[in-house]
């Protein structure tokens, strides 16, 4: 009755919007598109494991040497004294199923090993030497310096889209990755502790809805470190926690599309999230705008995610592998989604690490 009285005294036209508005909010989510979802996660990576992927430490290789390996140490040799006194440890890093979010990963040691271009100290950032795969992220506009890398002259060497990896937006399109690496001065690399943290607060989202019958899918792919064997952990890891290397970093289908208007959820969301992500819907809704384009690339990105360039990549730590068909992939769920990144992350194996060069 109450409602029959708004509708009476409303004219013909906020009647029409007033029903539009309506059949708009009744409408599901498409299945493959795209949306404003906020997430942040922190994943804590362990040197060990890292250490027992990337073996013994090759001293100055040759591609071949390195092909086949999945994280890489890699030792460089002192022309003026003669001995190995500097070491790249190098992987793939890679996100999942959303786009424009903001990476940082802060590396500490136990061992003061991390090389700052003098001597040893307790903590820094991985750092990137070239584009992204995708070749969107907005860093790779930009020349940065190729950490520890000099010319002849002395003068610090500079490539597109090196940087580190603080704050690293990864562009408008999912499944976008990148060759990373730190310095170290010894072989040490279970000294080391590698923290993740990803911001996905003006991120947009691959929407994959709810699944009763599929029990492992029921998920969104975050984040991976390593090339090694790319498999979802199923894992909720909407809170700090301990991280699996060559396993994806994941968050329940719940958390993301309870904030998509019409997403399908399981229906088991407690009372508190509800009322979370009410804040949080209100804050995602102007993200939506930055996810369509990168500040000044030369990209192009489609509904579903993938990306065209016309700039060239730069040569560096990793083979460059374009990525476009990998992130055009429309996942119909988060498992089937590995696959989409399984094969790049393998084709872009690094073929050498970063030499490290002395400035003189």
């Amino acid at each position: 009755m109450k409602v029959a009285k708004i509708f009476a005294g409303m004219s013909a036209l906020a009647l029409a919007a007033s029903m539009t508005a309506m059949t708009v909010s009744a409408e599901e989510a498409v299945s493959g598109s795209f949306y404003p979802a906020t997430y942040d996660a922190t994943y804590v990576y362990s040197g060990a494991d890292i250490a027992a992927i990337a073996g013994d430490a090759i001293v100055d290789p040759d591609a071949n040497a390195l092909k086949d390996k999945k994280a890489q140490l890699v030792g460089y040799t002192n022309t003026e004294t003669g001995t190995v006194d500097t070491y790249n440890l190098g992987f793939n890093i890679q996100v999942g199923h959303v786009t424009n979010a903001k990476l940082t990963i802060e590396v500490t040691s136990s061992a003061n090993n991390i090389y700052d271009g003098n001597g040893g100290v307790g903590s820094g950032y991985m750092y990137t030497v070239q584009t992204s795969w995708n070749q969107d992220s907005p860093k790779d506009d930009e020349k940065g310096w190729k950490k520890f890398e000099y010319e002849d002259d002395g003068s610090q060497k500079m490539a597109w889209g090196a940087c580190d990896i603080n704050n690293m937006s990864t562009g408008p399109s999912k499944y976008n990755g990148e060759w990373a690496q730190i310095t170290l001065t010894d072989t040490n690399v279970s000294a080391l502790t590698f923290t993740v943290h990803v911001d996905c607060s003006e991120s947009t989202w691959e929407y994959h809805p709810y699944e009763e019958t599929d029990e492992n899918g029921n998920i969104y792919q975050v984040f991976s470190m390593t090339a090694g064997t790319v498999l979802p952990n199923n894992v909720d890891a909407s809170q700090t926690q301990e991280a699996d290397t060559g396993k994806w970093a994941v968050v329940s289908s719940d958390e993301i599309n309870k904030q998509i208007p019409g997403g399908k959820t399981s229906g088991k969301e407690d009372s508190k999230s509800d009322s979370s992500s009410s804040t949080t819907d209100s804050n995602s809704s102007t993200t939506s705008s930055n996810s369509s384009s990168t500040s000044s690339t030369t990209s192009t990105t489609s509904k579903s995610g993938s990306s065209t360039t016309s700039k060239a990549s730069t040569t560096g730590g990793s083979t460059s592998t374009s990525a476009s068909t990998a992130a055009s992939d429309n996942t119909e769920n988060a498992a089937s989604g590995a696959a989409a990144g399984v094969g790049l992350a393998i084709a872009a194996l690094a073929g050498a690490a970063i030499v490290v060069s002395r400035k003189k």
